[in-house]
């Protein structure tokens, strides 16, 4: 299945927006997840932190629940506004910036490991925000969005011969850099997510399924034996053994499962 029709336009022109074209239902699923968020957040911070019973409005007034469940809504609501304000530019001037987006991410990647602790501190087990006064930020949620636009630009370049191996193969290229980074810190969901992100664009690019095939076949034996030999620490373990709990108790909660 491949989504990519067109050979990359990068001029300056601009395009004209129309609402007619916009694509209504990848924002309703959008929406619809990010309520989801919403409500998962709710339900993990509950527990442990308030003990309250009741109706979800009536949870969601406390000072714990609203205080974690409102930052998630702001930021989806800026996420949603920033999203409207993309759809009606012409978007491919970001090919132009793909190299700098790439690069200045990795740039960050890099000095968020050689900072010092006072700038960049250990968190959870991984180095991998970087203080800003009273903000922090987190390179490695930088990398989807950098990795995107490269993978994006690469695949549309190259997407005559998206289905020989060769091309994956040059796609590695793109993706080992900032992953190897995001290992070393290290920030094992952030790691899944980029990797899921390389792998999903392959998938909707149009790559052969009997490639896709043996590479999530290498990815699962490489997993069995990271979770054999050790490689996995505690608290990543404890993270999986929580995901995979269908009724977790809130003390697991609290220890492994919820950050």
């Amino acid at each position: 299945m491949a989504v990519i029709t067109s050979p990359i336009n990068v001029g300056s022109g601009t395009t004209r927006f129309s609402w007619r074209h916009f694509d209504w239902f990848l924002l309703a699923i959008v929406v619809v997840l990010s309520v989801w968020g919403c409500v998962t957040v709710a339900s993990a911070t509950l527990p442990h932190n308030t003990g309250i019973t009741g109706s979800w409005w009536q949870m969601l007034q406390s000072e714990g629940a609203f205080s974690d469940v409102s930052k998630q809504g702001l930021w989806i609501v800026l996420g949603v506004l920033a999203l409207f304000g993309l759809a009606r530019s012409n978007y491919q001037w970001l090919m132009h910036l793909q190299f700098w987006i790439y690069a200045g991410n990795l740039a960050l990647l890099l000095f968020v490991l050689v900072a010092p602790h006072s700038i960049a501190p250990t968190i959870n087990g991984a180095k991998s925000w970087i203080r800003l006064g009273p903000l922090a930020l987190q390179p490695g949620e930088i990398c989807k969005f950098a990795l995107l636009i490269s993978m994006a630009a690469f695949l549309a370049r190259r997407q005559d011969h998206i289905r020989k191996f060769r091309t994956i193969a040059f796609s590695l290229l793109y993706l080992m850099p900032p992953l190897l980074l995001i290992l070393k810190q290290p920030d094992f969901g952030t790691m899944l997510a980029v990797m899921s992100i390389w792998f999903g664009m392959l998938f909707f690019g149009g790559a052969k399924m009997t490639h896709l095939g043996a590479i999530l076949l290498v990815g699962m034996l490489l997993f069995g034996s990271a979770w054999k030999f050790g490689i996995l620490k505690q608290h990543q373990r404890e993270r999986l053994a929580v995901f995979m709990d269908r009724d977790p108790s809130p003390e697991a909660m609290q220890a492994g499962g919820y950050q």
